[in-house]
């Protein structure tokens, strides 16, 4: 009589329990990386509109300071151990410029809105004199949001040789995480 022989190619049920188990495993560390990398995204893309508007306010800044005629406020003693701008310290950063577009000389004020959390350009009355403190008044309905979710503003002067800086720093609040920082070459005899 011949023998029956079995066909052992096959798994066994064991077998097929443990490559199941395994192949879940890989596929719950695969779903979690796309999860995890999806949550990255979309985090990282939610504050790219943030970052480039902060990007563009600070370059605004900086392109008015390098045309800067003139500082008001504060005076050279106190750019030299550092400005800081914060809600709670809000004495605002003044100068003076001439309008590229129109030629008109302009003072400009930087200063922090604690109700919007934001560093606001506004600029002074046509009228404005240092010597006059009645003069000295900010027209901050027509104040713009420079730069967003800002913490603080930092300026230092710094001087090299015979070349004169003010260095500016800006920090966001912490969740959104910028932070930009420059000096800007100013002319002698501004402050």
């Amino acid at each position: 009589m011949k023998k029956i022989k079995l066909n052992e190619k096959g798994m066994t049920l064991p077998e097929v329990i443990v490559a199941t188990f395994i192949f879940g495993l890989l596929m719950s560390a695969v779903a979690a990386s796309i999860i995890i990398s999806t949550k990255a995204y979309r985090m990282g893309d939610s504050k790219t509109p943030v970052f480039r508007n902060a990007s563009i306010g600070f370059e605004r800044m900086v392109r008015e300071l390098r045309a800067c005629q003139a500082i008001y406020s504060p005076d050279e003693a106190t750019l030299k151990n550092g400005y800081t701008i914060t809600k709670y310290e809000n004495t605002p950063f003044v100068f003076l410029i001439t309008d590229s577009q129109t030629g008109n000389k302009e003072v400009v004020a930087y200063y922090m809105d604690e109700e919007k959390k934001s560093i606001e350009r506004a600029l002074y009355a046509p009228d404005f004199d240092i010597s006059e403190p009645e003069s000295q008044k900010i027209d901050k309905e027509n104040a713009i949001s420079v730069i967003k979710d800002a913490k603080e503003i930092k300026f230092l002067y710094d001087r090299h040789s015979t070349q004169e800086f003010l260095q500016v720093e800006v920090q966001s609040n912490p969740e959104e995480e910028f932070h930009f920082q420059t000096k800007v070459k100013i002319k002698d005899g501004y402050l």
